[in-house]
C-alpha cells in the first residue's frame, strides 16, 4: 500500500520495483481514488508508451521513419524511470550504426542523451527526503495553506497560458501535457515542502 498521498508516479514505480523479486511478474491493481498519486502513476506509463514508439521509429531501417523518431525523442519532455534503460540501449545501438556517423545525427542523439540525464537528475532531486521534525512539517503545511490561495491563482494563469500557447502552436502537445501534469501535481499540495527540499538539495550539492 502506498501510504504517502504526495508520492509521485516515479516513487510508486520505484516502490513496485523494490517489492518485486527478480524474474517475477507483478500485477498491479489501482484501488480507491485515482487522483493525484494514481494519476502520476498512469502518466508515467502513458509517457513510456509514447517514448517507446519513438524509439522503435528511431531504430527503423527506413531513414524517413528513423528521422521522425529522432525528432520525437529530441522534443520529448516526459522521461521517467521506465525510460532510462531502454533509451540508453537505443542510443548505444544508434551510435553503432553506420548512419550515426552523420554529424547532424550525432548532435541530435547527444541532445536526446542530455535531456534524458537532466530528467533523471530532476527525478533524483525531487525524490530526496529531507528529514524534519514533526513541528517543522506542521509549520510548513500551515504556511502552504496560507499561501495556496495565491498559488491557485498563479496555477490558473499558468494553465491558461499553456492552453493559449498550444492553440497558437508555440509549444508542442507533448510539452503542454507535461506542463499541465506538473500543475496538477502542484494542486494536490506539498509544493512548499518540495520547494524547500529542492533548495536544500542544491545547497548540499554545491557543498
Amino acid at each position: 500500500m502506498i501510504e504517502d498521498y504526495h508520492a509521485t508516479g516515479h516513487q510508486v514505480i520505484e516502490r513496485i520495483c523494490r517489492e518485486t523479486p527478480p524474474g517475477y511478474l507483478n500485477r498491479i491493481m489501482g484501488l480507491q481514488n485515482i487522483k493525484g498519486t494514481g494519476l502520476g502513476f498512469v502518466y508515467c506509463w502513458q509517457a513510456w508508451a509514447e517514448y517507446y514508439q519513438a524509439c522503435l521509429q528511431l531504430l527503423s531501417k527506413n531513414p524517413q521513419v528513423s528521422l521522425v523518431g529522432l525528432r520525437s525523442l529530441s522534443s520529448f519532455q516526459n522521461y521517467n524511470i521506465l525510460c532510462i534503460e531502454h533509451t540508453r540501449q537505443t542510443l548505444d545501438t544508434m551510435r553503432d550504426e553506420l548512419v550515426a556517423k552523420n554529424k547532424n545525427l550525432q548532435a541530435s542523439l547527444a541532445i536526446v542523451a542530455s535531456n534524458l540525464e537532466a530528467a533523471m537528475q530532476n527525478i533524483v532531486t525531487n525524490g530526496q527526503k529531507v528529514h524534519r521534525s514533526g513541528f517543522f512539517t506542521h509549520l510548513v503545511n500551515i504556511v502552504e495553506d496560507f499561501l495556496d490561495a495565491g498559488d491557485a491563482v498563479r496555477r490558473r494563469r499558468r494553465a491558461n497560458k499553456i492552453y493559449k500557447d498550444l492553440r497558437y502552436e508555440r509549444i508542442s502537445q507533448t510539452r503542454a501535457v507535461a506542463e499541465l501534469q506538473a500543475l496538477n501535481n502542484r494542486q494536490k499540495g506539498g509544493w512548499l515542502a518540495k520547494k524547500i527540499q529542492s533548495i536544500q538539495f542544491k545547497r548540499m550539492s554545491k557543498s
